[in-house]
């Protein structure tokens, strides 16, 4: 079963949440596509944050094992340290990937950092489709995105 844009939602709804654990069943899971895996995390941490806590059954994929481990899926989102510690043997260090998450921090140089990821990124997978711009518009996104978080809820402008 593939976990993407148009399923994620669907598969979190079907999330029975009950105290002291719920269970994550990810075992059929042989495709994550970077949205879902980010869509997943999120709705996991917003409901730790809440009090709720789970247990996640991980995929018997290993594509699908390994690109959890790549991504830092249990690092990101707030999992016991022995099962951090464990998923870390698994990952490369290195980001080659255009699928590759990466964590974006706070800050005024948001829109430099990730344009200048984004230019790396293909840069190493060897697509020369005018990098510089590309990571231009990413770096003005980014720059656009850290700008509203600043802004206070329900404000307009």
């Amino acid at each position: 079963m593939n976990l993407s844009f148009y399923s994620i939602g669907r598969f979190c709804s079907q999330i029975h949440l009950t105290k002291p654990r719920s269970e994550i069943d990810l075992s059929a899971i042989t495709f994550f596509s970077p949205f879902a895996l980010v869509y997943l995390g999120m709705y996991l941490r917003h409901h730790n944050f809440l009090g709720y806590r789970f247990a996640v059954r991980p995929p018997e994929a290993a594509a699908a094992r390994e690109y959890l481990a790549r991504q830092q899926f249990r690092e990101r989102f707030n999992f016991r340290e022995d099962t951090v510690r464990r998923e870390s043997l698994r990952r490369f260090t290195t980001s080659t990937s255009l699928n590759d998450i990466i964590d974006i921090e706070s800050d005024f140089h948001v829109g430099d950092e990730v344009g200048d990821k984004v230019r790396n990124i293909l840069i190493s997978n060897g697509l020369y489709l005018s990098p510089s711009k590309v990571g231009l518009m990413v770096g003005e996104e980014a720059g656009s995105l850290w700008r509203d978080a600043l802004r206070p809820a329900g404000s307009a402008n």
